[in-house]
């Protein structure tokens, strides 16, 4: 990249910069509570959990001293929990090794839990200075354009390459800015599809530009086909109490409390699959089975039906310090589409009355 291109991506940068509250900081652990957030995650997403998370933990130090269920239940709907599992492990880490004081430099970042060269690089940069070139998925869709790099950017050599461009590109005066210049441009104009190449501040320059295809580059990448999945979910009732389960810590809802689940079977039905799980989880004191609900989602390489069946029963015979009052389930952290099937037919549970299922609910 010329020095001209770089200036001018500076000062399109100026101009043209979302407004994001973490943009207003220099503090470096609010940057990295932001970082970390949009790790998978758009900014509108992200923006409402960094306000709400800053009012909780203002400080390293209160997200440390803060209990998991309490962290857990403001990344709840985030996803990817173990995010924030490895951030409360590293704001321990932070104060036990820094006195609390949120490490600045690229090294002792990198050692923290789930921080990796990335999140490192942006967080140095940004919050000191530091001379570290972020690449991000944004920053290696505008290199590969720029630069007329048609391989695929996931072969470890290409990574290499693109890093050491990178590099080669910083802004020495302001290598923060030119970081978040780069991963802006990336998610506004040089957008995976349709790019904006008119208005791009690089665009004299740009190889994919002058090719006529930007949108060719990077190599896309195919995606192996989503698998149709259904599970059923048990929401037991009695005696005004219901039974959920906090699930392994190293699980793909890690810590999360979870109403029993299970996948339904080849040439079985979601009623036959529902009734043995309850049956297996209360035993013979199953007494009426009805259809909640029904919500669509997205996890891993399955599209999953999740149908909710409400299962009363007469005694607290399975784990009963896991039966919980219903006013008090949505204290507990919990994955998003069960945390919405909840919210949507709390209100009649408590009243008492069986809801009529409506159609499936789409995440």
């Amino acid at each position: 990249m010329t020095p001209s291109s770089k200036q001018a991506l500076l000062n399109w940068f100026d101009v043209n910069q979302r407004a994001m509250p973490w943009r207003l900081t220099k503090d470096p652990y609010a940057i990295w509570v932001s970082e970390m957030m949009l790790q998978q995650t758009q900014v509108v997403t992200a923006t409402p959990y960094w306000l709400r998370w800053m009012e909780r933990f203002p400080k390293v130090a209160s997200l440390a001293e803060a209990p998991l269920d309490d962290v857990l239940m403001h990344w709840q709907g985030l996803g990817y929990y173990a995010r924030a599992r490895n951030m409360h492990k590293a704001a321990a880490v932070v104060l036990s090794k820094h006195g609390g004081v949120f490490p600045t430099s690229y090294d002792h970042l990198l050692a923290l839990p789930g921080v990796g060269p990335y999140t490192a690089a942006a967080v140095s940069s940004i919050s000191m200075d530091a001379h570290r070139a972020v690449v991000d998925a944004n920053v290696i869709r505008v290199l590969c354009r720029h630069e007329g790099i048609e391989d695929n950017p996931k072969l470890p050599a290409v990574q290499v390459r693109l890093q050491t461009i990178a590099d080669a590109n910083l802004d020495e005066a302001r290598p923060g800015d030119f970081n978040q210049a780069m991963m802006e441009l990336g998610a506004t104009l040089c957008t995976p599809k349709s790019p904006s190449c008119e208005g791009c501040p690089i665009g004299n320059d740009c190889i994919a530009k002058a090719s006529g295809t930007p949108e060719l580059y990077p190599l896309p990448i195919d995606k192996p086909k989503a698998i149709r999945r259904t599970d059923v979910l048990v929401i037991a009732l009695c005696d005004g109490k219901t039974y959920t389960h906090q699930l392994p810590q190293d699980g793909l809802w890690g810590g999360l409390y979870s109403f029993p689940r299970m996948s339904v079977m080849d040439g079985e039905s979601a009623i036959e699959a529902v009734t043995r799980l309850a049956t297996d989880m209360f035993g013979s004191d199953i007494q009426q089975v009805v259809e909640l609900g029904r919500i669509r989602h997205a996890v891993t390489i399955y599209n999953v039906e999740l149908i909710a069946y409400i299962v009363n029963v007469t005694e607290f015979e399975a784990d009963p310090q896991n039966w919980r009052s219903l006013s008090s389930i949505d204290t507990f952290p919990m994955p998003n589409p069960q945390a919405k099937l909840w919210a949507k037919h709390k209100p009649a549970l408590l009243s008492g009355r069986l809801p009529v299922s409506q159609p499936a609910l789409e995440l």
